[in-house]
């Protein structure tokens, strides 16, 4: 029985790739090729605020040096051990408790 599986399995395969080859020879690319990445590129477009930022060669302005500084202060201490043990986490398998507990 197992014999005939195997011959089942490699003539499964053999058709398979026969298709296959047949496709490309024919050149019956699927509709995803043409439009490959595009809305990967769309969202990034779509993301940037200011594509001409880079030309811009002044200060950047409206963010006082003591603000960032003291964004800066928060954003590392966030990164605390403290800070860490707010999240979830799983004690026990299929069971999720909050904090603390």
């Amino acid at each position: 029985m197992s014999i005939r599986l195997i011959l089942l399995v490699c003539v499964a395969a053999l058709l398979l790739c026969a298709s296959a080859a047949m496709a490309f020879e024919n050149k019956e690319y699927p509709v995803v090729d043409t439009t490959w990445g595009r809305s990967v590129q769309q969202a990034r477009e779509i993301q940037i605020a200011n594509p001409q930022a880079g030309a811009v060669r002044g200060p950047v302005e409206g963010f006082d040096g003591v603000a960032a500084e003291k964004t800066m202060d928060a954003y590392h201490k966030s990164f605390t051990e403290k800070a860490a043990k707010r999240g979830y986490r799983l004690d026990t398998v299929g069971v999720v408790m909050g904090g603390d507990r």
